[in-house]
């Protein structure tokens, strides 16, 4: 929940720093994780699960982050963003 939905003012908090640091810290883990699971990929379609496990983890430590950010200091420049994750698609909508 952030400060929109709980309707409370948190930024430049020290709580929403500490939380905006700690998702920082995820984001940075999530991403890292992807790239090693996806740089060692051979394009078979048995890897796509993991792919997609490793995906939507990522999307939702960016999502947090962003979230995490808006608390602290009012914006942020990521948007939500979904790709479709089956037919090998990568347009993002």
């Amino acid at each position: 929940m952030n400060e929109v939905e709980s309707g409370t003012d948190t930024r430049f908090t020290e709580a929403a720093r500490l939380v905006y640091l700690e998702r920082a810290e995820a984001l940075a883990a999530a991403l890292r994780e992807h790239v090693t699971l996806t740089s060692t990929r051979d394009s078979r379609s048995a890897e796509q699960a993991n792919y997609v496990t490793s995906a939507s983890a990522l999307a939702a430590a960016v999502e947090a982050f962003a979230a995490a950010e808006v608390d602290w200091c009012g914006v942020t420049p990521l948007a939500p963003a979904r790709t479709e994750l089956n037919a090998g698609s990568t347009s993002a909508r």
